[in-house]
């Protein structure tokens, strides 16, 4: 409409020409009038003075065109993530290039500048990478009220991830730290959240870590505090740096609301199909155990073709390993736990094996929960998301999310003392206009985690660390607040109405169940199902296939270096027997009797 498609231009001439032709459009052509005031004003609030833009929907390459839709990118994620043309030796030189950087951790470079010159809102967004599998990673989790601290390591081993510390420094980063100038106390904090150790070792030290609620607000809308905060950064570098005796570098991002549910979502998806992880689960569900056999007949039929899971479905034991790495489960114990299933040994699973096999397996418990997990549900103090994802590994989530969280009726001061029942009427009647408004879906079924404050008000209802059906959370959440004293505090009443109504408005039920769990115990480590594990894991798993190359081209040399250094020593070994014993002596003198050995030597080796 404004004539300036199909080119790069500056961001100034951009909001003149929706300017220019805003003046001139018919006062009765409301749509476009809209249209572009929005434009305009979301180009004026978001983007720096030397931003440019492309504004273009049509795209040829070469003799194709194609059309910037959602649906394009669904396509190229999926056709890349099994794409094989890529040859092999660009392959190999490529991955091994990106590898060294991901290895060890990186240098001084790396370091985050704290000039306010240098630090703009679109550097803020770029995500480092941490998972380094030969050295453990510091990672800050900088919630609003304090501050998390998480060492995690890589077990290349068996291909798991440890987390070796995790602890809280219970006070906020801004307020508590940033206002107050305390520098050295931020400095300590982090040495010891860390278990770090001073003096010697490696030549520096490389700390991440991103912020979330409202620091991620400060960093992105509010300049002064911006600039502020990472000065403040750059002395702490400077104080651990004279603590520990070695380089300190530290490096802060801000994850959207978007990917930080997504973290979360994929760090909850790793933990909950651990084999060895403490959920307690009395009967399974009959519907859940349906759903993971069925997605196992998935390993020779086509999905799109999937028949009626029933008594006398079966599917042959050779052919669900495919299925299995599809699902993200490689553990062993589950592929032997359905080869123990087949009770009569000819080699196909039947219904009734498996069934009775998942009640006895904790394997196979996991891997159902595994199949059945279909998100996550969380909620703070000023909103509350659900994330929804497939079985299939690293498949795509959607997230849905509302400006409700339990802080609202606080702050709002909607509740009196003692709050009335009218009160939490009016209460209920606005997170279901939050939920109406902000399109959370209904009737959804599968597993679903519960974490933050919707773990907190399950633990006050008494419904944490074991799975639990909709009916039973319910139940549970009314006697807690029934059970509440009316002089109990206004936030508890909040988170457990919020959750009781998220959980009535989204879930089917029959057909789903909740988890809420916080603290996981997991191959002999304690994990917390934060947003940061789910960062660790993504990068560490994604990297796999560059660990793997690396590995190969390292050994290739290492092998290469040992089989020249074993014929060296076999070439002198095999001239050393014939070279007479008084030049060889002389040989390791200097000066000129070295130079008088020359012709006995020639003599002697000719």
């Amino acid at each position: 409409a404004v004539g300036l498609d199909g080119r790069v231009i500056d961001k100034k001439t951009v909001v003149a020409g929706l300017a220019d032709t805003l003046e001139k459009l018919d006062p009765e052509d409301q749509r476009s009038i809209s249209n572009l005031t929005l434009v305009q004003e979301l180009i004026q609030w978001t983007f720096d003075e030397a931003a440019c833009f492309v504004f273009k929907r049509n795209w040829k390459i070469n003799a194709d065109e194609f059309v910037a839709t959602w649906s394009l990118g669904l396509f190229i994620q999926q056709y890349q993530a099994l794409s094989t043309f890529e040859s092999t030796s660009s392959r190999r030189s490529g991955r091994w290039k990106m590898a060294r950087s991901r290895v060890l951790p990186p240098g001084p470079w790396w370091q985050q500048s704290t000039s306010p010159s240098c630090i703009s809102a679109d550097r803020l967004f770029e995500m480092p990478f941490i998972a380094w599998p030969l050295a453990p990673s510091y990672l800050l989790d900088i919630g609003s009220g304090e501050v998390g601290a998480y060492v995690y390591e890589a077990d290349l081993l068996n291909g798991r991830v440890k987390v070796t510390r995790h602890t809280k420094i219970q006070d906020s980063f801004y307020e508590g730290f940033v206002v107050k100038d305390r520098v050295e106390d931020f400095a300590t904090s982090i040495v010891q959240a860390f278990g770090i150790e001073p003096g010697l070792g490696r030549r520096h030290e490389v700390i991440a870590g991103g912020t979330t609620g409202l620091h991620r607000e400060i960093l992105l809308s509010d300049q002064e505090k911006r600039d502020q905060i990472f000065r403040f950064i750059g002395r702490v570098e400077e104080a651990i740096t004279k603590q520990l005796g070695r380089t300190t570098v530290i490096r802060i991002f801000v994850p959207s609301g978007e990917l930080e549910a997504q973290f979360e979502l994929r760090g909850v998806e790793w933990l909950i199909g651990q084999a060895s992880v403490d959920v307690s689960v009395g009967t399974v569900e009959r519907w859940m155990i349906d759903k993971a056999f069925g997605l196992l007949l998935t390993a020779d039929s086509s999905p799109n073709n999937l028949p009626d899971v029933d008594q006398t479905t079966s599917v042959e034991v050779e052919w669900v390993d495919a299925r299995l790495k599809a699902l993200g489960i490689h553990e062993a114990e589950v592929q032997a736990a359905l080869r123990r299933a087949d009770s009569d040994a000819n080699r196909i699973l039947d219904h009734e094996e498996f069934s009775l096999a998942v009640n006895a397996e904790c394997a196979l418990q996991a891997m159902v929960r595994r199949c059945c997990f279909s998100g996550t549900i969380s909620a703070g103090g000023g909103s509350s998301q659900l994330t929804l994802t497939g079985c299939v590994r690293n498949g795509m989530a959607q997230m849905f999310s509302m400006p409700i969280g339990n802080r609202v009726p606080i702050v709002g001061r909607l509740f009196s003392t003692p709050a009335t029942w009218e009160e939490r009427a009016d209460w209920v009647e606005r997170i279901r206009e939050g939920l109406r408004s902000s399109q959370f879906p209904k009737g959804v079924q599968g597993l679903f985690v519960g974490i933050s404050a919707m773990y907190h008000a399950a633990k006050v209802a008494g419904v944490i660390e074991r799975i639990v059906t909709k009916r039973e959370a319910m139940k549970a959440f009314a006697d807690a607040l029934a059970q509440l004293d009316a002089n109990a505090d206004h936030r508890s009443i909040a988170n457990l109405t919020l959750a009781q109504e998220i959980i009535r408005w989204v879930f089917d039920d029959d057909y789903s169940c909740m988890l809420f769990k916080r603290n996981w115990h997991a191959n002999g480590t304690e994990y917390v199902a934060s947003w940061t594990l789910g960062w660790y894991v993504t990068q560490f798993e994604g990297d796999a296939e560059v660990r793997e190359r690396s590995s190969c081209n390292i050994q290739r040399i290492s092998r290469g270096m040992r089989v020249r250094s074993q014929l060296r020593k076999f070439s002198g070994a095999r001239l050393e027997p014939d070279m007479p014993a008084q030049p060889r002596a002389v040989r390791a003198t200097s000066g000129p009797a070295a130079l008088q050995t020359g012709p006995s030597l020639t003599a002697a080796a000719s």
